[in-house]
């Protein structure tokens, strides 16, 4: 923290009206409490970013609490009939199926209340793509800011995939960039057992990161703070953290839960939310989908934008349907001199290329030369892109589609909105190759 002092204040207590003191001198310090990290998170987290929609979405009330269980499951995939009745799956036919509408596991246990997590020192949150693990660990987060539960801790969410550098100490390190005014309260709560960290998306680091993660947590943990950590199901790397974590799955929407979100999410306008509620569950491929949140939120904000909007049959469709959105918007406000059919196939490009290196967070540098070996696909071709690489990432930024992330470390950082966005866009440029099972034995090496 180079010459920066830390001066606690009486009783060398951050809790209640206690304050800390940081600056080159005591004299010279400036005053922060417990309280204003808390608020400091409130206003980090309330509101949820959601891909150029006109309004904003408070956590608070759209928040619907989702429905998980122990991992005490059956292993039974089920899927829905006709009527929107659970039915066992043919597993034969659960593959081709995917896109309308992954089968979740059904639970032998009752469904538990969500601060049911937070009893236990140490849980794994599993789910499937866009189940709701990350709003559900930033929910859990504003509980314990409001005094809900957890009295006394401070919460802390950290994107894993943000941290810049894996290394002994990463944690502490992203959290002393990242909070650098309050990061003597937590260094206090800390060594005090007093924090609860929420670390969002350990499916997202590489396998040899995971290691170090978990190295960090064994560290972090020995102070007695609580630990909860959320993974994709099917890529959760059960050998690397130790046993003693407990295990909760998200299980998606019910039916009761579904209404109520689309209530919510058209709060002023109630027959029209009933009538999106009977046009989503009378269609057997989006009563499916619809039981994902985000799946769910993405229909919402097609609706939003176009009240007359055909459910789509497949979910790889709704992310698709979602980025056309952002890009007719973005050409309302912010034109640029490229096709639609260009503006998609440098859109693809980007997720493919990525997805190639395996990475979801990159760099300027790695994004403006993705950018340079796209406009070079299209000189060969004898077509000349003269807009640079500047101008055509601020577009896709301002679009939605990309967004900033860990500026405050030097050098841009840059990730899609959802992985699951840059997931479907590699799959569409997959798909519009002349031999796709081809290109993909020689590219991927599949």
């Amino acid at each position: 923290m180079g010459n920066m002092q830390i001066h606690f204040g009486e009783g060398d207590n951050v809790f209640g009206n206690k304050y800390v003191y940081i600056g080159t001198s005591a004299e010279e310090s400036e005053e922060v409490s417990y309280e204003d990290f808390l608020v400091n998170l409130k206003n980090e987290f309330l509101n949820l970013p959601m891909m150029g929609i006109s309004k904003i979405l408070n956590i608070e009330k759209i928040f619907i609490p989702l429905s998980i269980s122990p991992e005490n499951l059956s292993g039974e995939k089920m899927t829905f009939d006709t009527k929107g009745f659970t039915v066992d799956a043919d597993i034969t036919e659960l593959y081709t199926n995917r896109d309308r509408g992954t089968p979740y596991r059904l639970a032998m246990n009752d469904h538990i209340p969500l601060h049911s997590i937070l009893t236990y020192q140490k849980a794994v949150v599993l789910g499937e793509p866009g189940s709701g693990k990350t709003t559900l660990f930033k929910h859990l987060l504003l509980d314990i800011c409001n005094g809900y539960v957890c009295s006394g801790c401070i919460p802390i969410f950290v994107k894993l995939v943000d941290i810049p550098s894996f290394e002994l100490g990463c944690i502490s390190m992203f959290l002393q960039k990242k909070y650098k005014l309050y990061i003597c309260i937590i260094e206090h709560a800390l060594k005090s057992g007093n924090v609860v960290f929420f670390l969002d998306g350990f499916d997202e680091i590489h396998k040899d990161k995971q290691v170090i993660i978990a190295n960090e947590i064994s560290r972090i943990a020995a102070y007695k703070n609580r630990i909860y950590i959320s993974c994709r199901s099917s890529v959760f790397p059960r050998s690397v953290l130790s046993s003693d974590f407990i295990i909760f799955e998200c299980m998606g929407f019910d039916l009761v839960q579904r209404k109520r979100f689309i209530r919510n999410w058209f709060p002023n306008e109630p027959e029209f939310s009933i009538r999106i509620c009977k046009e989503i569950f009378e269609n057997i491929s989006t009563f499916g989908l619809s039981r994902n949140p985000l799946l769910l939120s993405l229909i919402m904000l097609q609706f939003e934008e176009n009240p007359q909007f055909n459910l789509p049959q497949k979910r790889i469709d709704i992310y698709l349907g979602a980025v056309n959105v952002l890009l007719k918007k973005q050409e309302i406000s912010c034109s640029i001199d490229i096709c639609e059919e260009q503006k998609w196939d440098l859109l693809e490009w980007i997720a493919f290329s990525m997805s190639d290196k395996e990475v979801e967070v990159f760099s300027y540098r790695e994004l403006s030369k993705v950018i340079g070996q796209w406009k070079k696909k299209y000189l060969d071709l004898g077509e000349k892109i003269s807009i640079t690489q500047r101008i055509l990432i601020e577009w896709i930024c301002k679009s939605g589609v990309l967004f900033t992330v860990t500026s405050e470390y030097g050098e841009g950082q840059y990730r899609f909105l959802h992985l699951t966005f840059q997931e479907a866009l590699t799959a569409r440029y997959i798909v519009n190759q002349k031999d796709p099972v081809q290109y993909v034995n020689k590219n991927i090496g599949i």
